[in-house]
């Protein structure tokens, strides 16, 4: 998906990403490297001839402990992580987050995890 969304030359990009990066046992190998990794795929999207508008998002809520995820984690893990790479690289920031954390089931898929067709 990745390559093909570069290859569509886009004029606009909303990344949102890094739920499974919130995954503990992932997070303690490789969370030292996010930020590197992260500026990486915007700088890979902000040199494309079509100069897109750059949005990226911070992560929702969500709780699966079998699939280690935890709600906590994304909050004071990654999504700080991610508010340091728009805010040093001057990108525009959605705050899913906020709006996810009150309470509408109806916004996920049984997984609690994936937001549903009413969610997204």
């Amino acid at each position: 998906m990745y390559k093909d969304a570069r290859a569509s030359n886009p004029n606009q990009v909303i990344l949102k990403l890094s739920t499974n990066d919130s995954k503990r046992w992932l997070w303690n190998w490789l969370g030292a490297n996010f930020k590197t990794d992260y500026k990486a795929m915007v700088q890979s999207f902000q040199n494309l001839s079509s100069k897109p508008e750059i949005w990226i998002c911070l992560l929702i809520p969500g709780e699966k402990v079998d699939w280690d995820i935890f709600s906590s984690d994304n909050k004071d893990k990654v999504n700080p992580k991610i508010k340091e790479v728009a805010l040093e690289m001057s990108l525009n920031l959605i705050n899913l987050y906020t709006k996810f954390d009150s309470i509408n089931p109806e916004w996920y898929l049984p997984d609690s995890i994936h937001p549903s067709v009413a969610g997204s």
